[in-house]
């Protein structure tokens, strides 16, 4: 009443929850964040997204994390953190392995992840495996040409593989998730996409995504 006409306006300057809840949304009907149960995760898969830091929920997350790095109590074993990034971050620093990406290449390195567990591992895929094929690892370093860096052929379907057996063998007990400001490109959905993808395949929705 006191300033009649006004507008109340909200700015994010991190686009990362809003590339998170437009997947959920593409992919299950609602635009939802999903809680990610780090506490329950003995392998993760930060691409791009650094949420020890400045992705999601930092505080909660950081705390999350540190009870699986941790071996007191019942854990034996900590939690393996894999990061696949465009740039360092507090999550890069902190990584078990990390992987070195250009901006716009996050999707593309997802979905080579999910063609390989599908197309050459033989996993079980709810749908798109036709789409996948085009992001074969092989076939796509070949395709790409790159003489260096990660997605060099030859080093790439290499690391991808080895990624890829590591997830699986941690199904159910891990999680992939993505979004930061150099992941907010074109590719934005496709990479959400990807990522719900991945936790399908890897039986990871409803333990360490809820």
């Amino acid at each position: 009443r006191a300033f009649p006409g006004g507008k109340h306006v909200e700015f994010r300057q991190d686009p990362s929850l809003r590339q998170i809840s437009e997947g959920q949304r593409l992919a299950y009907g609602r635009a939802l964040v999903p809680n990610y149960r780090i506490h329950k995760a003995d392998h993760i898969l930060a691409i791009d997204a650094d949420f020890l830091g400045t992705f999601g929920f930092p505080a909660y997350q950081m705390a999350s994390f540190g009870r699986v790095r941790s071996v007191r109590g019942k854990r034996k074993k900590m939690a393996r953190l894999v990061v696949a990034e465009s740039m360092m971050t507090l999550t890069g620093t902190n990584a078990d392995e990390r992987y070195a990406l250009r901006p716009g290449d996050q999707a593309t390195f997802a979905l080579a992840l999910a063609a390989e567990l599908v197309l050459n591992q033989g996993r079980p895929a709810p749908a798109g495996k036709a789409q996948l094929a085009e992001y074969e690892p092989a076939a796509l370093a070949k395709k790409l040409g790159h003489t260096e860096g990660l997605f060099k052929a030859g080093h790439f379907e290499k690391v991808i593989a080895k990624l890829a057996g590591d997830l699986w063998e941690h199904r159910g007990r891990g999680l992939v998730s993505a979004g930061s400001p150099l992941a907010a490109g074109k590719y934005a959905r496709a990479l959400q996409g990807s990522v719900n993808l991945l936790n399908s395949i890897l039986g990871n929705d409803g333990v360490t995504v809820d």
